[in-house]
């Protein structure tokens, strides 16, 4: 008996990268609507740059 090769090709790394990316695009989109959000709940942008949403806060003090 002859032995039966069978190849199935499937690029995975398509298949992984549109997932990830699929994960960062929702991930950012979640973020930027929270942003929009915090920028809304406030009068003016003077008044908003003093209130930094938390996850700001420490990356401020790192750029100064």
């Amino acid at each position: 008996m002859a032995n039966l090769l069978i190849n199935f090709e499937i690029d995975v790394e398509d298949l992984g990268t549109a997932y990830i990316n699929r994960l960062w695009i929702d991930q950012f989109r979640e973020w930027k609507y929270d942003l929009h959000n915090h920028y809304i709940s406030f009068e003016g942008h003077e008044e908003v740059l003093t209130h930094l949403p938390l996850e700001f806060e420490h990356r401020m003090s790192e750029c100064h």
